[in-house]
Order: C-alpha cells, then structure tokens, then sequence
C-alpha cells in the first residue's frame, strides 16, 4: 500500500513521507538528487511571496556538495524572477564572508532580491543546518548530510516561525544589496 501510494504521490527514491494524525504532512528528502531537485523546486514553486531563511557561512560547503556554483547562482535568478522577498537572518558580516566566499559572480545574483537582512550574534550559528519558511511548508536542511526536511503542519510551522521572529527582532538589520554593491565597487547613486 506504501508503495502504491509513492507512486500516486510521486515520491522518488530519497523521499519519505511520514503523515500525522492532523494537518501535517513530513517529507524527507535523502541523497544529492532528491535534495537538489527540491532546491530548484521549492524557489520555483513559490512565487510572489515572502519567505525566510536563517542561515550561515558553514553551510555553503553542503550547498557545493549538492550543486555547482553555477546552480546555485541560478536559484538566485529563479527568486529573483519569482518576486520572492527574501527575509533573512544571519550571523554578523555573513554577507561579507560570502562575497570573499563566492565572489562577485554569485553577488550579482544575489544582489537586487533581498528585503530584509538581520544580523544576530555568532553565538545562534554553531552548526550547518538551514531553514527556509514560505507561506504553505518549511524545510530544515542539513546539506552536508544531503538531508532535507520538507514539513506542512501549521503547529509546527507557528513555532519555529515564532523563534524566528524572536530571532530578527533582536538582530541589527542591515542593508545586504549596499554592502554587495560595495563589495563589488559600485557607485551608490
């Protein structure tokens, strides 16, 4: 029966579902395709919305472990072009360490999709996980395990939504696409 509905759901290799007793719905996504696709998927899938992210420098080795730079660069394009406002909260001078990290290539396509950056003390980013949150899921991602958690259960996402209110509000916001276009020389009209 498991299998049948697998298929009906089109759940591949390196999916599992684990269903609730209420509304929630938890998919974890193994191995480096299954991860990838639902990268590229869960920034085209969502478009016109907000959605959050709380991340660090450490996390970019998962992220090459998975994609190319180029890809990655891409799914910078694909927020961009979906009008997907990015809320992010980050470790002190993370967009600095990224630039040095990535170079100007991957400013470019970052540059211009940023709404809201905060920054928190180092202290919160002492491990490699990531979440993003958009308006229907969230997903916890362990990229150097090739590991994502796709969750869809409205208790669940009120909390670590609320934890990452609690998070932004006591950061220092900053402004990411001035210091990109500063890093990268240029002028500020």
């Amino acid at each position: 029966l498991y299998e049948t509905k697998k298929v009906l759901l089109n759940l591949h290799d390196g999916r599992e579902e684990v269903m609730g007793v209420s509304d929630g719905v938890v998919v974890v996504h193994t191995g480096k395709e299954a991860v990838k696709k639902i990268l590229f998927s869960m920034f085209k899938d969502h478009k016109e919305e907000r959605f959050m992210g709380f991340a660090n420098m450490e996390s970019v080795s998962g992220w090459l472990q998975v994609m190319s730079r180029a890809e990655i660069n891409e799914t910078n394009r694909i927020i961009k072009k979906n009008n997907l406002i990015t809320d992010i909260v980050g470790p002190y001078g993370s967009i600095e360490d990224h630039f040095k990290e990535s170079g100007p290539e991957w400013a470019k396509d970052y540059e211009g999709r940023t709404a809201s950056t905060v920054y928190v003390d180092k202290e919160y980013f002492k491990h490699n996980g990531q979440l993003f949150a958009f308006r229907d899921s969230l997903y916890l991602l362990a990229l150097n395990d090739q590991m994502i958690i796709e969750i869809r259960h409205s208790d669940i996402q009120k909390m670590i939504l609320s934890m990452y209110a609690f998070m932004r509000d006591g950061g220092e916001v900053v402004d990411a696409n001035r210091i990109l276009r500063k890093l990268m020389g240029k002028d500020e009209k």
